[in-house]
């Protein structure tokens, strides 16, 4: 059988053609895919500049609310401080941290604050302005070891409305949407006990000072108390041996008395905490007590009493 060849001669022209067909298909894809990229270039371009707008200003609003709700969040802080009669407000603005447990500054100086003006929150005294200055000044808090207030332990009336008050800042927490039954159940029952009046008492005096631990944070912060006695009767009440078990006991709350000359009387100062056993011969009694106002490491409104 005979086996038929093929003139492939006759195929060059369309070989020719084709490729030629192709080597021009691709130079007007490229000169259209140019001609693409340089027409939506400047839309791309102007999209993204459009885009790196919109999300700087969903970042400059984002930031302007974050500082609009601190601002809110500290005022709330501010109000919801009981003012003291004749007191200013007054913002912290800087702690040191060589001596964040000893002072910090405050936005207000002269003419509004003066030298030896008492320090409070609410009722709670947490220091004295030491320093003034045209738009500042310097706190020195009764956690510094320089400062010893003249207090004397009260129970009764006095006693049980600064509790109350503390109870007052945790019920929000207790009765919240999915609060337990038996939590609430138990603070209704301390605050029923707190609420039972009765007259305040008044027993042992003396002075409470600092630790002195003024670098960073305390944890736990701390005064010492010394001195405490109730030899001489006074207008509160008759005088107590320092055997008497009445003299002072933890739970005591320690308020001022008045008589430092710096301190008006009847502010909070601490809780006492631990009485020490007093040594051989001693004629009075030492002591530990917590801050009546414990957040005092974060505490950023103040009063500045006149």
């Amino acid at each position: 059988m005979a086996v038929k060849r093929y003139d492939i001669r006759k195929y060059i022209p369309y070989v020719i053609f084709g490729f030629v067909a192709l080597f021009f298909s691709l130079s007007k894809m490229d000169k259209l895919r140019s001609s693409y990229v340089s027409l939506t270039s400047p839309l791309y371009k102007s999209m993204n500049a459009k885009g790196d707008k919109e999300k700087q200003a969903l970042i400059q609003e984002r930031d302007a609310l974050l500082s609009y709700t601190y601002l809110l969040e500290s005022k709330l802080e501010e109000l919801s401080q009981e003012k003291p009669d004749k007191a200013i407000s007054a913002k912290v603005i800087m702690r040191d941290p060589s001596t964040w447990g000893s002072a910090f500054w405050i936005d207000q100086g002269e003419p509004a604050v003066t030298a030896n003006s008492p320090v409070v929150i609410g009722k709670a005294l947490i220091g004295v302005i030491e320093k003034v200055e045209k738009n500042k000044s310097l706190v020195r808090l009764i956690t510094d070891s320089s400062l010893t207030p003249s207090v004397r332990a009260v129970r009764g009336k006095m006693q049980q409305e600064f509790f109350l008050e503390k109870l007052a800042l945790l019920k929000p927490y207790i009765f919240s949407e999915n609060a337990d039954t038996s939590l609430c159940s138990a603070f209704m029952q301390i605050e029923s006990h707190f609420k039972q009046t009765s007259d305040t008492s008044y027993f042992a005096k003396g002075e409470v000072f600092g630790s002195s631990a003024s670098l960073f944070r305390s944890k736990r912060p701390i005064l010492h108390g010394v001195g405490f006695n109730y030899d001489f009767s006074d207008s509160e009440g008759p005088s107590l041996k320092k055997e008497e078990h009445t003299l002072i006991q933890e739970g005591d709350l320690l308020v001022t008395t008045g008589m430092d000359g710096v301190f008006p009387k009847g502010l909070y100062v601490g809780v006492v905490s631990k009485v020490l056993p007093p040594l051989e011969g001693a004629i009075s009694y030492e002591l530990e007590a917590s801050l009546a106002d414990p957040g005092l490491n974060e505490t950023t409104y103040v009063f500045v009493m006149q």
